[in-house]
């Protein structure tokens, strides 16, 4: 009963293993010896001092689903009318989803109405995507790239990356060219950026290739994560490479789309997002609760063993 208990309200996932074992330690192994009794203040203790133990938070989040908040700034964008969106598109407001005359040629936040390409494993309705944006007119800009600035890291260790990705024109063949990438950075405390993860031509001498993830920031498309038009999740715990090294105050992260130049050339991201251990100090309340629930602990056992003493 007691393990079944911990489970229901202290779910392993949610603290570091040592805080776990000794709460099982504390309710389980001992329970057999002790009674209810004497666990009450123990649990007492437990829900205070658990906050300090929780981890895995998610630092930023971004879904691109509203349009009246976007957290990011869009580098290489020009103001291209959206004359290709329908009348009564939820995007058609949106200046950031730009189009270069046809539904083959944009980039911005787009959904599968709108554009030639049929992702599927969509999260929500919309999402950022990128063809061709240059345009057939090659009035476009060649590098696009999104930044989100100012992220507050201070107290998180074990910074990770993740997100959905896709390309629709990519699978089974591919058309991506040596010059065509997607890159992921990031920078800690404005000391320069230095990459997370990647997305890479197989072949970085001919033309026309599919397009894996970049393990060592080589330009060669290395990976065991091949892009497809189905949505995947690119994350550490998928076995791949997406930690971000380092500590401190203030991150920055980037994602620049290059050389997208052709229709046969295109890219689909969501649900991007950064996650950490968060490493919190205990608030006075919980210190004071820590103290009353230690004290129920030791003044039964003092009293107990009074009593002992004057009975002899």
């Amino acid at each position: 009963m007691a393990e079944l208990f911990t489970e229901l309200i202290f779910p392993a996932e949610s603290f570091t293993p040592t805080f776990y074992r000794t709460l099982r330690t504390s309710l389980i192994e001992e329970g057999a010896t002790r009674t209810m009794k004497f666990h009450l203040p123990i649990l007492t203790l437990a829900l205070a001092i658990a906050p300090a133990f929780v981890s895995a938070d998610v630092i930023l989040f971004e879904d691109f689903e509203d349009a009246a908040d976007l957290p990011y700034v869009q580098g290489g964008a020009v103001n291209f009318a959206n004359t290709s969106l329908p009348l009564d598109s939820p995007l058609q407001d949106n200046t950031q989803a730009n189009f270069l005359g046809t539904n083959t040629d944009y980039f911005g936040r787009v959904d599968n109405s709108i554009i030639e390409a049929n992702y599927t494993g969509v999260s929500g309705n919309t999402f950022w995507g990128a063809q061709n944006t240059n345009g057939d007119t090659n009035d476009g800009p060649n590098t696009v790239t999104l930044d989100w600035t100012g992220i507050d890291i201070s107290n998180f260790t074990n910074l990770t990356f993740d997100g959905l990705f896709a390309s629709f024109d990519n699978f089974p063949g591919g058309q991506w060219d040596p010059s065509t990438s997607v890159r992921i950075e990031a920078e800690i405390d404005d000391d320069g950026f230095f990459y997370v993860a990647g997305f890479e031509s197989i072949n970085n001498n001919v033309d026309d290739n599919a397009a894996r993830n970049d393990t060592d920031d080589n330009g060669d498309g290395d990976g065991a994560f091949l892009l497809a038009n189905e949505f995947r999740l690119f994350s550490q715990e998928a076995g791949l490479t997406a930690d971000i090294n380092g500590t401190g105050n203030l991150l920055n992260l980037r994602i620049t789309v290059d050389s997208l130049n052709s229709e046969g050339e295109d890219i689909a991201f969501d649900d991007i997002s950064i996650s950490g251990d968060l490493q919190n100090i205990p608030e006075p309340a919980s210190l004071l609760l820590f103290g009353s629930a230690l004290g129920a602990c030791v003044i039964p056992r003092r009293r107990k063993s009074l009593f002992n003493f004057l009975s002899k």
